[in-house]
């Protein structure tokens, strides 16, 4: 081998292993870029995670405090804001929340009860007056059929067929709904049909629960079979400090043929609604609450379930 040709090999053999380090060094660098970004994505979830928290507890003050009757709720039954003053509590986060009355919406496992049928028609009616009236029914009957209990002597139904024949395939939960989410389960039922009735149902612990007419939306009313001029007249009963008492409005329900028992003027069930954000982040946390107010105990509070993003 002559000089200048040890020298070309040597040349190319410099190359070759600059260009091999090069190409090490871009994929740690890579790697660790990506590690980052990674733990900078954990780090601020975790603060947004802890951001939320300011809300629950807010909320939590509230509920536990004697004074607080919530005796009356604005648009989708919210009987309180979160601080302003609160909303920058956590240095280069923006929180706000809000707390709802549940009792103000149609608690969905109340279907199991008959009494509450009829007010959950009349919902539908009032919320999708575009949908055929079949399939309102339609619905409103898979709707039962999910929560009731399962009887092994029945053998498959339709629906069972029906839910056997999707892929994946799966089976009715029949137990009482834990989340309207669970809703995107129940045969026609579409993601559309959710978001219009959200505002006005809950699913709620208890196949009983009355509505709270202090807190109600007027069409929460007329669902439960007031016409529009008497769901005015209650509105106006009502005022800005509620009803304190149901002797006031007894005759109003006499008239309109309507039981007393399906309603109530204070609430046991509540959730609240933090958003938390950072830059371009966001999380949505629900928690709900129930309330119990007891002369020996006073009043308390407890957390019955909490999440992220999704009702």
């Amino acid at each position: 081998m002559t000089k200048s040709e040890a020298r070309g090999s040597a040349l190319l053999s410099a190359l070759f292993i600059m260009t091999l380090v090069a190409i090490v060094a871009t994929g740690m660098s890579v790697r660790l870029q990506s590690d980052i970004v990674r733990t900078s994505l954990i780090i601020d979830t975790d603060r947004l995670m802890v951001a939320s928290d300011a809300v629950l507890f807010w909320a939590m003050d509230l509920l536990e405090n004697r004074k607080e009757r919530f005796p009356v709720a604005g648009s989708d039954g919210v009987v309180a804001q979160f601080p302003t003053r609160l909303s920058g509590l956590c240095p280069g986060i923006t929180i706000e929340g809000r707390l709802i009355d549940l009792q103000a919406r149609f608690n969905l496992n109340n279907l199991l009860d008959n009494k509450y049928r009829a007010i959950f028609w009349r919902l539908l009616t009032i919320q999708l007056p575009g949908v055929p009236a079949n399939t309102r029914q339609t619905m409103a009957l898979a709707l039962i059929d999910w929560q009731s209990l399962y009887d092994p002597e029945r053998g498959l139904t339709a629906l069972d067929n029906y839910y056997l024949s999707l892929s994946p395939p799966y089976q009715a939960a029949h137990q009482a709904l834990h989340s309207i989410s669970e809703l995107r389960l129940v045969s026609g039922v579409s993601q559309a049909l959710i978001r219009t009735l959200s505002p006005e149902i809950s699913a709620l612990a208890g196949t009983s629960l009355p509505i709270n007419i202090n807190t109600a939306s007027a069409k929460m009313l007329q669902a439960l079979g007031f016409k529009e001029n008497a769901v005015n007249e209650l509105l106006q009963k009502r005022g800005k400090t509620g009803i304190s008492k149901l002797q006031t409005v007894e005759p109003l329900f006499r008239k309109n043929n309507i039981s007393t028992a399906l309603i109530t003027l204070q609430s046991a069930w509540f959730m609240s609604v933090a958003k938390v954000r950072l830059g371009d982040r966001e999380v949505v946390r629900f928690v709900i609450y129930e309330r119990a107010l007891d002369r020996k105990r006073g009043v308390t509070a407890r957390v019955v379930s909490a999440g992220f993003n999704t009702l």
